[in-house]
């Protein structure tokens, strides 16, 4: 339950500025299973993960956060993925707002977990921006969380401990089922 609580207050953290447990051992033995979001996003977790979903006020107004997790392990391994929508209050990110909204989302995270940055890139998910970086926390786990910025939503996928075959299919099965929300593509003026 603390690291739920840990993953809730990490992406409410990164917008301001009971897990489901499975005790197999071997993720990648384990039978994958497509969980779909709203009709606008689908994931794959090896088991089926519990849903949470709270809405919580915060200095921008109320955020709705859903997440989905499943813990392998006694907590030792987990998987993660939610959606937060922002106020609709606050204006859409643009531009250099994008960017600073990931990096407080990524210093938000190594804040509340205390956890030291291993190494960071900027991404790219059908066409939204995002950041993919490695923490080490402080009891020595180590944790791969990527964030992407959606319009007015900010998707989070953490794993912490998973072999990176098993974290690179957990965070490669994301995709997009709403195309009418992938943004415009960029075309270049001709000279």
């Amino acid at each position: 339950m603390g690291r739920c609580l840990t993953l809730i207050f990490l992406l409410l953290g990164a917008l301001l500025g009971g897990c489901s447990r499975s005790t197999g051992s071997d993720s990648a033995a384990a039978d994958w299973k497509t969980t779909e979001v709203d009709h606008k996003y689908s994931f794959q977790m090896p088991g089926e993960p519990e849903i949470k979903a709270a809405k919580q006020d915060s200095p921008v107004g109320e955020v709705e956060l859903r997440i989905y997790t499943l813990m392998l392990d006694q907590d030792r391994r987990s998987f993660m993925f939610s959606a937060t929508e922002m106020p609709s209050a606050k204006p859409e990110p643009v531009g250099q707002d994008i960017e600073l909204q990931l990096d407080r989302a990524q210093q938000g995270a190594l804040d509340h977990q205390q956890s030291k940055l291993l190494e960071s890139r900027k991404i790219k998910f059908e066409g939204y921006p995002g950041l993919d970086f490695l923490t080490e926390l402080p009891n020595q786990d180590i944790s791969r969380v990527r964030f992407i910025l959606m319009k007015r939503t900010l998707i989070g996928l953490q794993v912490v401990n998973i072999n990176s075959k098993d974290a690179n299919r957990f965070f490669d099965s994301l995709k997009l089922l709403d195309k009418s929300a992938a943004p415009e593509p960029k075309t270049q003026d001709k000279p």
